[in-house]
């Protein structure tokens, strides 16, 4: 069973995007297996995959949103929550 998906800040998404449209390369760290990892890499898309969503990179490797801890050295701050109006 997949654990369930924790939505990131919806401003940290639009960063995320920004770099993807600039082809910047960027440093990403995330929790890989329990661990911290640090790679460098452009951002080719980000995408809905099975419930969750995930940064494709340049390199082919796909990683979950709700693994990373910093882009450029930025945190990631908490989950983006929408309410509902009545």
């Amino acid at each position: 069973m997949t654990r369930p998906y924790t939505p990131i800040d919806c401003s940290y998404y639009d960063r995320l995007e920004e770099a993807a449209t600039l082809r910047r390369v960027v440093t990403i760290e995330y929790m890989q297996d329990g661990q911290p990892a640090t790679v460098s890499f452009r951002i080719t898309d980000l995408r809905l995959l099975e419930g969750a969503e995930w940064m494709i990179l340049d390199s082919g490797q796909s990683i979950r949103l709700d693994d990373l801890l910093r882009m450029d050295g930025h945190e990631l701050p908490g989950s983006c929550q929408v309410g509902h109006s009545d």
